[in-house]
């Protein structure tokens, strides 16, 4: 069904058409501001959509994308695609002189609600306007490709795909116009719709050589969008990368003279004319100006000559008549000059200029040749991407092919992101997934200890879905983030010690969550530890130089370096490399990380540690088996069991069980539930081994006042929270531990034993 109704255009300024009636008749003569001849314009024409077009915007609007901003990624894509299909037939339009310098231009006009979106690539014919944008999913772009692919030319640089992404204007708007010359052909088109089932077509005045101009009417809902800053958000976000000049294009306001006027010569007389601020012309007398100079300087000879000397009395001195004047008629006379000098201010008005700013200055460095990138430019992509001030610490720059190609450019930061570890999801990560340069998606779902990193993963052939938001089967999902993961440990591998040193001291976290998370040895090697005997230690270096008959990595873990120092338990593995594990990371790090080069990990303040030359003979044992069934019943939940060892000059040791919580990790969760009181029921308290002094005094004493059990248990709480406190582990109760120490300091039992320890 065709009805015709015919536009007339009045006013063609600033490559805009702009409809000034509307009236139905069989044939209309349009006229153009900048030209007075007339010619004849087609009919409009309007057609149908060959599908429920109702149903598709509303999939489109509701469910095909998960935000609005992707209206303006997929119209500049169909730019790009536009301008890649000209570069196609380069050669053939330079021969028939046709302008092919393609940039992509975008002008927001918020007093009209309209945003442009502007390219001067390809652009189309009547047919392709109603071949492609009136059949949905009849992509030209897909069509393009497979014809050039046919002729064995470039294709991996097009975009477009499924045919839908021109309708993601209806997201914003809801009124759209394309207006589109093909290069060959003398005429233009204009496609319009509200996305209501029909579209129309029509000819229009011819204002470019060739290319496509979108025009989006944006609706009363969106309106955030027709700002400058909005605009220019979403070039940088997802078509920074793009392969031609973005042009944002702004209309400003400027302040200049009321009466400033312009000089033109009038095309029909030739004469010199002023334009005023009504565009009137008025004719320039230079005649008349010259003879106005011409008199005035007539007047002043005459002056000069009519000016008396005579010498002053007094000083002697030549002075003009004129000039002799009182201190008073100087004083009226410098006022009247002052007066005559000072000229009024200017009026001044506002008037618009367009201002023209390019977005995209970063080129897409990832899919360049690496001989063929400079530090410099290197440093000017990292900042871009990274917002980061400071410069990168290392840079992987790789290309890689298969069965899916890829182009990776990882940076490694120079310090954590203040909120590295807080923020969920994507913003923890700033490696972007790029397809032809487009952005798909921040949220690759990576580890968290890539947050270390910074940069694009980028393929011109992913599998996406409809929106260009997701990608395609969990196979590429699980190949870009190994890619990821191996490219950046081949970075890290690949610092020198002094560079890898600073970037360690920063990211150690980051490093102890990746072993944790994926405790691969590749990973593992990338750890360092100071320990008892250097600094800055690998793995690697610890294993080479392990003690003959050394099977076993000796760590001690604790909250601070002086704490895990003057640990007891350390002085028994003096012989021994310790590596001291002080970090709060350290604990997590343990839950996965057992062996290293078949080396099993263990700590030397946890149970299954033997000390060394420790052990007791089984008649001690039996002569003080009283005494331990004494403290077990005494102590009674807080330990697990209690050991006779011989322990040299310590009177006790107090360990934690093999698969309980360390005296550091008991300190971490005290700290969390502190803060988070919720938390209280993950915080369960293990109970501990206790290892006793055979040979100590206090342990002869303790077994000495077993009879009078009141001051038996006094001393055993006693000296069993003072060995807790020795061994790393924190006081549940400092007030009433300060008491228990009072009170047996007075105990007259206690006293004499005090006596006798100072004798022996």
């Amino acid at each position: 069904v065709f009805s015709f109704t015919f536009l007339e255009f009045l006013n063609y300024k600033s490559k805009k058409i702009m409809p000034f009636m509307s009236v139905e008749k069989t044939t209309e003569q349009t006229n153009t501001a900048q030209n007075t001849s007339k010619k004849e314009i087609n009919a409009k024409e309007t057609y149908s959509y060959d599908v429920e077009m109702n149903n598709l915007m509303s999939i489109i609007i509701n469910s095909m994308y998960s935000s609005k901003d992707y209206f303006l990624r997929e119209l500049i894509s169909n730019c790009s695609d536009a301008c890649d299909k000209l570069n196609a037939l380069r050669q053939d339009l330079r021969e028939k002189g046709v302008n092919v310098d393609m940039q992509l231009k975008m002008s927001v006009t918020p007093t009209e609600d309209t945003i442009t979106v502007s390219d001067n690539g390809i652009g189309m014919t009547k047919d392709d306007l109603v071949k492609f944008l009136g059949c949905v999913a009849n992509s030209g772009t897909r069509k393009f490709r497979e014809a050039v692919k046919n002729a064995k030319g470039p294709v991996d640089d097009l975009i477009g795909q499924f045919g839908l992404g021109f309708y993601a204007s209806f997201l914003v708007a809801d009124k759209v116009q394309v207006v589109t010359k093909y290069p060959t052909e003398d005429k233009q088109y204009m496609w319009t719709s509200s996305g209501l089932g029909h579209y129309t077509v029509e000819e229009v005045p011819v204002d470019m050589e060739h290319g496509t101009r979108v025009v989006l009417h944006i609706k009363e809902s969106c309106r955030e969008f027709v700002k400058k800053e909005k605009i220019k958000e979403l070039i940088k976000k997802y078509s920074m990368f793009i392969g031609y000049p973005i042009v944002l294009r702004t209309l400003e306001e400027k302040e200049v003279d009321d009466d400033e006027d312009k000089v033109e010569v009038d095309p029909e007389t030739g004469e010199k004319v002023k334009v005023n601020e009504d565009e009137e012309k008025v004719k320039v007398d230079v005649d008349e100006e010259k003879e106005k100079v011409d008199e005035e300087k007539t007047t002043t000879e005459e002056k000069q000559q009519d000016e008396k000397v005579e010498v002053d009395p007094e000083t002697g001195e030549k002075i003009n008549v004129n000039e002799k004047v009182t201190d008073e008629e100087e004083k009226i006379d410098i006022e009247k000059n002052t007066e005559r000098t000072e000229k009024p201010a200017k009026a001044k008005k506002l008037v618009k200029e367009w201002k023209d700013e390019l977005i995209n200055k970063e080129k897409p460095l990832w899919s360049m040749n690496p001989k063929d990138v400079t530090k410099e430019m290197y440093t000017s992509f990292y900042k871009t991407i990274s917002n980061d001030w400071d410069d990168y610490l290392a840079v992987k720059h790789s290309h890689l092919e298969g069965s899916v190609s890829f182009d990776v450019l990882l940076f490694a930061l120079k310090r954590p992101r203040f909120n590295m570890f807080s923020e969920k999801g994507s913003k923890k990560h700033l490696i972007r997934l790029y397809c032809n340069s487009v952005l798909v998606t921040e949220d690759l779902e990576l580890p968290d200890w890539l947050s270390c990193v910074v940069g694009v993963i980028s393929s011109k052939d992913l599998p996406m879905n409809v929106s260009r938001e997701f990608l395609q089967g969990e196979n590429v999902k699980r190949l870009i983030k190994k890619t990821l993961r191996k490219k950046t440990i081949e970075m890290l591998k690949e610092m020198n010690k002094e560079t890898y040193d600073q970037f360690y001291k920063e990211f150690s976290g980051a490093i102890k969550l990746a072993v944790r998370d994926d405790n691969e040895q590749q990973l593992e090697s990338l750890l360092r530890f100071n320990t008892s005997k250097r600094e800055n230690i690998g793995l690697d270096d610890y294993v080479k130089d392990m003690k003959e008959g050394q099977n076993k990595i000796y760590v001690i873990t604790g909250t601070t370096k002086e704490e895990v120092v003057k640990s007891p338990f350390l002085e028994y593995f003096k012989d021994y490399e310790v590596i001291f594990m002080i970090d709060s990371m350290d604990e997590y790090l343990l839950q996965r990380f057992r062996a290293y080069k078949g080396n099993d990990v263990v700590k030397i303040n946890q149970e299954g540690v033997d000390i060394p030359n420790a052990e007791v003979s089984k008649e001690m044992q039996d002569e003080l088996k009283a005494l331990k069934e004494n403290i077990e019943k005494t102590l009674g939940d807080s330990v697990e069991r209690v050991e006779f060892l011989n322990l040299g000059d310590k009177h006790m040791l107090v360990r934690s069980p093999k698969y309980s919580i360390s005296p550091a990790m008991e300190k971490i969760l005290a700290a969390q539930v502190a803060i988070d009181k919720s938390n209280m029921f993950m915080f369960p308290k293990g109970k501990k081994i206790l290892q006793v002094n055979v040979t100590h005094p206090l342990t002869l004493k303790l077994n000495s006042v077993m009879s009078d059990a009141t001051v038996f248990a006094k001393l055993l709480n006693l000296l069993f929270k003072v060995a807790c406190l020795q061994c790393g582990y924190a006081l549940d109760d400092p007030v009433g531990f300060a008491d228990m120490v009072s009170d047996v300091l007075m105990s007259d039992r206690v006293e004499k034993v005090v006596e006798e320890e100072e004798v022996h």
